[in-house]
C-alpha cells in the first residue's frame, strides 16, 4: 500500500519532465508534448502477453491496482512519452453505481441492462455514492503509478463526462440505440436533469480524488458528443462540464484540465 498524496508524491519524486503541464497552462514550450491519448494497451505485445499470463480480460484488470499500474507503465517503458495516462475505462462510474458493464468480443464496451424508464431509474440508481469506497481501487492505483513513475513524467487521470455516462446508462452501447439518450432528454426532462446532476457530482468527486492521489492533469472525455444535437448539448451537456471545471478549479487551482 503506497501512502503518498499528490503533493507528497511530487515532493518525494520531483517531476523530471513537466512539458505537458507547461503546455496545458498555455506557456511557450520548446516542443509539442506527446502522450498516449487513451491507454487501452491493445497495440502492445507486452500488454497482450500480460493479460494472457494473468488470465484476465480488460475489465478484470481494472479491479487490481497492481494490474492498472503495470498496464499504465508499459507504454512509458516502450516509448519516449511526455505523460502517462491512467489505465482505466470511461464506464467505471457506472460500475460504481451498481450497473453491469461488459465487453463482449467485437462489440465494444456495453451496458447489457440499461435503464429503460424513469421508474427503473429511481429503483436502480442510488441517490449518491462514496467514490472512496466504490472506486477506491482506482486511487490506490494512481498512488502506485506515481511511485512507479518516480517523477519521470506526469500522470493524466480521467473520467467520462456526464452526458457520455448517461448515453451508455440508458442506451447500453455506442454502436446501437444511439437515439435513446436524446429521446430521454425530450421525454423525461426531469429525470434526465436529476441523472446528469448525480453524474456531475460523482465525476467531480472522482476526479478530485484522483488528483488527491497524485494525478498531475485531468482529462474529461465527452466521447458520445457526436450523438447529441448542438442545442441539446448547450442545454444539457455543457453545463455539466462547466460545473466540473469550475469545481475542480476551486479545489485544485494548479491542476490543468483537458477535454475531449
Amino acid at each position: 500500500r503506497i501512502n503518498l498524496t499528490m503533493s507528497g508524491s511530487n515532493e518525494v519524486f520531483p517531476l523530471q519532465n513537466d512539458l505537458i503541464i507547461r503546455a496545458a497552462r498555455g506557456e511557450k514550450v520548446e516542443k509539442t508534448p506527446i502522450w498516449v491519448f487513451r491507454q487501452a494497451g491493445r497495440h502492445l505485445p507486452e500488454y497482450n502477453q500480460y493479460k494472457k499470463d494473468k488470465g484476465k480480460n480488460f475489465l478484470e484488470l481494472l479491479n487490481d491496482p497492481k494490474d492498472v499500474a503495470e498496464c499504465t507503465m508499459q507504454p512509458i517503458r516502450r516509448y519516449n512519452l511526455d505523460a502517462a495516462i491512467l489505465f482505466s475505462d470511461i464506464l467505471v462510474i457506472l460500475q460504481a453505481l451498481g450497473i453491469e458493464v461488459t465487453m463482449p468480443g467485437g462489440l465494444g464496451i456495453t451496458v447489457p441492462n440499461p435503464i429503460i424508464n424513469p421508474e427503473d431509474f429511481y429503483n436502480r440508481i442510488p441517490k449518491s455514492i462514496d467514490v472512496h469506497y466504490t472506486l477506491g481501487h482506482v486511487f490506490e492505483a494512481v498512488k502506485l503509478i506515481k511511485y512507479e513513475l518516480k517523477g519521470k513524467v506526469p500522470l493524466i487521470g480521467f473520467s467520462a463526462a456526464p452526458w457520455t455516462l448517461m448515453y451508455y446508462l440508458v442506451g447500453g452501447s455506442s454502436k446501437k440505440n444511439q437515439q435513446i439518450a436524446s429521446q430521454w432528454l425530450q421525454n423525461h426532462p426531469k429525470e434526465s436533469q436529476q441523472l446528469l446532476d448525480l453524474l456531475t457530482t460523482i465525476v467531480i468527486d472522482y476526479l478530485s480524488a484522483q488528483i488527491n492521489a497524485g494525478a498531475d492533469l485531468i482529462q474529461v472525455f465527452e466521447a458520445m458528443g457526436d450523438f447529441i444535437e448542438p442545442k441539446d448539448f448547450n442545454q444539457w451537456a455543457l453545463p455539466c462540464m462547466q460545473k466540473i471545471a469550475k469545481e475542480l478549479k476551486l479545489r485544485h487551482p494548479t491542476i490543468p484540465l483537458l477535454v475531449f
